[in-house]
């Protein structure tokens, strides 16, 4: 699966940043992400950062779909260029056959002005997990990538 969203957010990229590098804080704000734990006593992702949070996080109805809730992910920030890009890769439960799940989340800012900043959000998936996923239900990236998106916007336009 692979998916492309970008949203324009009123504000200085540094305070979209600053919302995207806090990952504790995103279950208060992103409806889509839950229980992040950040290992080796960082406060915010750097980068190496290594992390877990669940991923999917969706309203039940949507979980109805899954069967049953996703596991967590595991994480490592892979590329980060302070204000204007982060990635990180991701992993959910390994089998026999590998992980279920292998996703690559980036996240590009762009300055447009000195007030606005333009945000693309990708991400690259494959396993058995993704492959279900995108039969039962295949814009579902798509659909939560732009719901993160739009509350990354209102949190971080809310704070200016």
């Amino acid at each position: 699966m692979f998916a492309h969203n970008e949203i324009e957010i009123n504000v200085p990229c540094a305070t979209v940043w600053n919302n995207l590098v806090q990952a504790k804080q995103w279950p208060q704000w992103c409806s889509y992400s839950g229980k992040v734990k950040i290992r080796g006593g960082s406060e915010i992702l750097q980068k190496n950062t290594r992390f877990s949070w669940d991923g999917l996080d969706l309203p039940q109805d949507d979980v109805a779909v899954f069967q049953h809730s996703p596991e967590p992910l595991d994480s490592k920030v892979i590329e980060y260029v302070p204000e204007r890009r982060i990635a990180w890769y991701s992993f959910g439960t390994l089998t026999e056959h590998g992980p279920l799940c292998q996703a690559y989340h980036t996240w590009l800012l762009t300055p447009v002005g000195a007030k606005k900043c333009h945000v693309i959000f990708e991400e690259a998936a494959t396993g058995r997990a993704t492959r279900y996923a995108r039969g039962v239900y295949p814009e579902i990236v798509h659909i939560s990538h732009q719901r993160w998106l739009e509350q990354l916007k209102k949190v971080s336009e809310a704070h200016n």
